[in-house]
């Protein structure tokens, strides 16, 4: 059953958006050498910090989405899981090229604390934003295990490859093929079924 109320899409959709802006400031920063202004830094800020007030926002609505047990919610953590992890690729590029000069700049011996801090800080913050999409996912394979459609050992696969970098993303896609079938074949049996007086 496809969504009834569009406006669910708002805050998933603005999830990625304010993340994957990030990613063009920072490369219109670098174009333009805007690093160093106030304005760029309040502006990198702002986009973060409402980043992470939509991704509590998106987790509640899909914590929320599925305790009422929402006819369509499986359709729609199924396409909000595919849009996150999809839509957050360009973020997830800047930030493991950024993770990546981290790791370098560690291997300096004046520079190895401070770059092992902010490596933990930067594992830490894209951690965070990954579940983002990774609750999204683990709830629909939850439904799809509550609907016995997933067997046990699939659902707990599924979900420790959601905690865990890069995975999570081809994950997603496997998850995403597999459910959609299942749900498809699930409904032709339902309706293959005679209905009993």
């Amino acid at each position: 059953m496809k969504p009834k109320h569009p406006l669910r899409w708002i805050i998933p959709i603005a999830y990625v958006v304010s993340l994957d802006g990030c990613v063009a400031l920072f490369l219109v920063g670098a174009f333009f050498e805007l690093e160093e202004s106030n304005a760029f830094e309040t502006a990198v800020v702002a986009l973060m910090g409402i980043g992470g007030i939509l991704l509590i926002a998106s987790i509640v609505e899909c914590i929320v989405l599925h305790a009422v047990n929402a006819p369509y919610r499986q359709t729609f953590s199924r396409r909000i899981m595919l849009l996150t992890k999809v839509g957050l690729v360009p973020f997830f590029c800047l930030y493991g090229f950024a993770l990546a000069i981290l790791i370098v700049g560690s291997t300096d011996p004046l520079l190895a604390t401070t770059s092992r801090l902010s490596i933990f800080a930067a594992v830490l913050i894209g951690w965070t934003a990954m579940m983002g999409g990774s609750a999204w996912a683990i709830a629909y394979a939850f439904s799809l295990y509550r609907e016995k459609l997933m067997c046990a050992g699939e659902f707990v696969v599924h979900t420790l490859l959601q905690l865990i970098f890069f995975a999570d993303f081809f994950d997603a896609l496997v998850l995403f093929a597999v459910g959609r079938a299942r749900e498809a074949l699930s409904k032709r049996i339902s309706f293959a079924q005679p209905v009993r007086p």
